[in-house]
């Protein structure tokens, strides 16, 4: 959407008759005049406000990646994180993607790291980042990767990466069932090192299982595929995206 159509100020749209409003496509009122919406209610209004918003922000220019807050800006990767990359190197039949830089740990004692997968044919690097007292920090990050591509609509995700992809539900006792797992959302995409990249959404612990509440950045490169997964506290959704892909880029 062009700046134009953005120009009908708040004042005008805190007026706007209801009737009016609700005939009215909301495309159109956000390109209608000024004199057009000067007369009459409130309470319609801001419903229309919200939706004018909503499709403004379906239209794509979110404008440059937030500057991050000082507490998650990155810093050199520690050395337990290379040591780990190499191992899992090793044993990888996928090239592995170790990132340079990483928010600095927080609190006491350094970062935990660890590995998972029982294959050649992905890794998953664990890191515990400490935390910050309530400031703003990612507090816990992955890093992966598998031998395949992933698939043209984001399929094929290897389950040693664990991210959640299916809805997976369990008997309790006393009847009924428990879910246990639902997928990931898309959130959005992005761009590594020039690759497309799509955003995901985790589901919060225990339906996003390891991933739970995490922003996961999942691209394929060098014909593999690979994960960045952040999760903070007093971080926006946007901000991690952010953080996620500056992490990839380092790697």
């Amino acid at each position: 959407m062009t700046r134009a159509r953005m120009a009908a100020p708040r004042t005008a749209l805190l007026l706007a008759p209801r009737s009016a409003l609700l005939a009215a496509p909301p495309t159109a009122l956000l390109g209608a005049p000024r004199t057009a919406l000067l007369a009459a209610p409130r309470t319609a209004l801001l419903a229309t406000a919200l939706l004018a918003a909503a499709l403004l922000a379906g239209c794509g220019g979110g404008g440059p990646a937030p500057e991050l807050p000082p507490g998650a800006r990155l810093a050199p990767s520690p050395a337990t994180l290379t040591n780990l990359c190499d191992r899992a190197a090793q044993r990888a039949d996928v090239p592995v993607r170790c990132p340079k830089r990483l928010p600095a740990h927080r609190g006491r004692g350094v970062a935990k790291v660890q590995a998972f997968g029982k294959t050649s044919g992905a890794y998953l690097l664990d890191i515990e980042n400490g935390f910050a007292g309530g400031e703003p920090h990612a507090f816990h990050l992955l890093v992966g990767g598998q031998r395949e591509p992933f698939g043209r609509n984001w399929d094929g995700i290897d389950e040693q990466l664990r991210v959640t992809t299916r809805k997976v539900t369990i008997p309790m006792r006393g009847g009924g069932r428990f879910t246990q797992q639902l997928p990931a959302r898309q959130i959005g995409t992005a761009r590594v090192r020039g690759n497309d990249a799509v955003v995901l959404r985790e589901p919060p612990y225990p339906q996003g299982g390891l991933h739970g509440g995490h922003v996961v950045v999942l691209w394929n490169e060098g014909g593999h595929g690979y994960l960045v997964s952040v999760h903070g506290e007093r971080l926006s959704q946007r901000a991690l995206t952010s953080l996620a892909t500056r992490i990839a880029a380092s790697s």
